[in-house]
Parts: C-alpha cells; structure tokens; sequence
C-alpha cells in the first residue's frame, strides 16, 4: 500500500511540472540554467547577482506602463532566454519589472532557458525559429502577435507596446 501512495504522489507531482505549475529547469556543466525556469529561480545565487542590479536600477517609462498595462490583458508571453547570454541578463529583468508594475498574471508568462545552441534537452525550442535570444513571444487568443528579440529598437517599452497594439514591427538585428 505504501508503494502505490509513494507512486500516486510522484504522479502527481509530476503532472504538476508537466502542466507548467512549475520551473523544471536544470543546470548544465556550466551551472546555467537550462529548461524551464521562473523569475523565483532567477532569484537565487548565481543569477540574483545579475538580475537583482538590473531590476532595480531600470527606470520605467511611465506613460508607456498605463498603455501597457491596458494592453497587457488577455496576453500571453514564452520568453527564450540563456543565463550565459549578456543580452538575457540585460532584456529579461527589464521585462520582469515591466509585467510586475503592470499587474500582469505571471501565469501567463513561460519562461524558457536554452543552451548556447538555443537547445533545450526536451526540445522546448522546436517550431520557434530562434535566431538570437532572449527572444520574448506576445500571444494573443493562441495567435503570436510579434516578437522582441535581443535589442530594443527604441525602448523594451516602447517595441512591446508596438507589437502589443499590432504595428508592423521588425526587430532591431534585421538592420544589422
């Protein structure tokens, strides 16, 4: 009887992970994370160093937020991103506090984290066509509205509110 609670248990929890309640992210050899994760994992050693620092100093834009805010409602968001990347480190934490001032439902938001080869060992990846990262998809009714990739054009701000509200928006590496 032990064995098949001790069974039920594991079943469940892992029906849990698979139903995204939860980060089941791993490290590489490197420690980076790798699956995935969640802002509370970030929050921990080693990537708090960079995340924290850069949550904190970024200044929003207040005028953008309220539009955002409103426009934010009903979407959802996969995030492609590497703990190895210095775009990550700088695009993501700017993401987060965006979502976190605009009272966005952070269960609407996947975050995923890829090797150097934009892998995941669970393929997480396939059918997304990354070219750089992070990479932040912007869903709306199960239909991608736009991508921002790596760099801002003008401001994160600014390039989500432009795909938020369906502008044509081509991110900044094509002009490269």
């Amino acid at each position: 009887m032990k064995v098949i609670g001790l069974f039920l248990i594991l079943m469940s929890a892992l029906h849990g992970f698979s139903q995204g309640q939860g980060p089941i992210s791993t490290k590489d050899k490197s420690g980076h994370l790798i699956g995935i994760t969640s802002k509370e994992l970030l929050l921990e050693s080693p990537f708090k160093n960079w995340f924290i620092p850069r949550y904190d100093a970024y200044r929003l834009q207040t005028i953008n937020l309220k539009k955002l805010k409103a426009l934010l409602k009903g979407v959802k968001i996969k995030v492609f991103m590497a703990t190895w990347c210095k775009e990550s480190k700088a695009r993501l934490p700017i993401l987060m506090k965006i979502l976190d001032e605009a009272e966005f439902d952070l269960s609407a938001l996947e975050i995923i984290a890829v090797n150097r080869r934009k892998k995941t060992p669970n393929k997480l990846e396939k059918g997304f066509d990354l070219r750089r990262i992070p990479t932040f998809i912007f869903y709306r009714n199960d239909r991608e509205i736009g991508r921002f990739v790596e760099d801002p054009k003008t401001s994160v701000e600014a390039d989500i509110l432009k795909i938020l509200k369906g502008r044509s928006y081509i991110p900044a590496y094509h002009r490269k």
